[in-house]
């Protein structure tokens, strides 16, 4: 999901692979790369932060499998904004999303720790 193309800007596409081969799937709604992807228990993807976005935008979203779409979360979390090198953990079904390490962009290391409500249930 995402990543750089050959004029070196971010891009919003999504690739499936599986035993059976590759195909492109839709567009997220925000171009980024060096983002975090979680697996959620309901099998849906949370994608956080990133690179090459707009830092206006919302800095998460969720892909959800059962209508092949991205969500945005509405959340603009500062500490967020062109986070990369991070991490992203779901906890469970408790809607929580453990975020940790990783360097904005002015390559200074994040010294934060988030906890985040995610929606699940879209």
């Amino acid at each position: 999901m995402g990543g750089i193309g050959a004029a070196g800007s971010a891009l919003q596409l999504a690739e499936f692979v599986s035993i059976n081969g590759s195909n492109s799937g839709p567009m997220m709604n925000v171009p980024r790369y060096s983002q975090a992807i979680a697996v959620l228990n309901d099998s849906n993807i949370l994608i956080v932060a990133g690179k090459g976005f707009n830092v206006t935008t919302a800095v998460l979203e969720i892909y959800v499998r059962d209508t092949s779409t991205f969500e945005m979360q509405g959340l603009n979390i500062s500490e967020l904004m062109n986070l990369e090198g991070h991490s992203v953990t779901s906890l469970g079904t408790s809607g929580i999303a453990f975020i940790f390490g990783g360097f904005g962009g002015d390559n200074i290391i994040s010294e934060t720790i988030e906890f985040l409500m995610v929606d699940y249930s879209l």
